[in-house]
C-alpha cells in the first residue's frame, strides 16, 4: 500500500473504508490506525480526524468497546464545536457510544 505524498492520505482512507465496508473490521481498523503513525500523512488533518471515528465504528464491530469509546470519544472532542456540515457524524458518534454503554437501543452501522 503507497501512502507516500499528498495522494496516499486520500488512498489509505479510500482502503481502509473498503475494508470496512467488506466487512473487515480488523484490517479496517489496522488501516486507519496508519494515520496515527505515518507523518506525511499529518497534512491532511481532516482524514486523521475523521479516521478517528470510522476507527471506533470498526473496533465496535469486532466487539472493542472500549476501545471504540476512545476513539469515538477523541472524534467528538475534535470536531464537537466544527461547522454545521460535520455534525451528523459528531451525532452518529454520540449515538454509537449510547449504544455501546447500553443507554439507548439504537446502533447506526457507518
Amino acid at each position: 500500500l503507497e501512502v507516500a505524498g499528498s495522494p496516499g492520505a486520500v488512498r489509505l482512507f479510500a482502503w481502509a473504508d473498503l475494508m470496512a465496508r467488506m466487512g473487515e473490521a480488523e484490517q479496517a481498523a489496522a488501516a486507519f490506525e496508519l494515520f496515527d503513525s505515518l507523518a506525511q500523512l499529518h497534512s491532511w488533518p481532516a482524514l486523521h480526524v475523521r479516521s478517528w471515528a470510522e476507527r471506533g465504528a470498526a473496533y465496535q464491530l469486532s466487539g472493542q468497546d472500549e476501545r471504540a469509546i476512545e476513539m469515538y470519544e477523541r472524534f467528538i472532542a475534535a470536531w464537537s464545536g466544527g461547522d454545521p456540515v460535520v455534525q451528523p457524524y459528531v451525532d452518529r458518534a454520540r449515538l454509537s457510544v449510547a449504544a455501546i454503554r447500553g443507554e439507548t437501543e439504537q446502533f447506526e452501522r457507518r
